[in-house]
């Protein structure tokens, strides 16, 4: 398919962070946006189990064959 989002790693990311991250925790004065979501994607970063659960997803298993 020309766009398929579900097939991709990067989505998984991009999901879990929304869930977790930044949209769940109010911007408090002083605090930037950009370093707040860089901040979220380098705790992700830095889980190897989580990492390697994104890739265990039933729609992008097929990288691991």
């Amino acid at each position: 398919p020309t766009y398929a989002p579900e097939l991709n790693p990067t989505e998984c990311v991009w999901n879990y962070v929304k869930q977790n991250g930044t949209s769940k925790k109010p911007i408090k004065n002083n605090e930037n946006l950009y370093d707040r979501i860089k901040n979220d994607l380098m705790l992700v970063q830095k889980n190897k189990k989580l990492i390697r659960s994104f890739f265990l997803t039933k729609s992008v298993r097929y990288i691991m064959n």
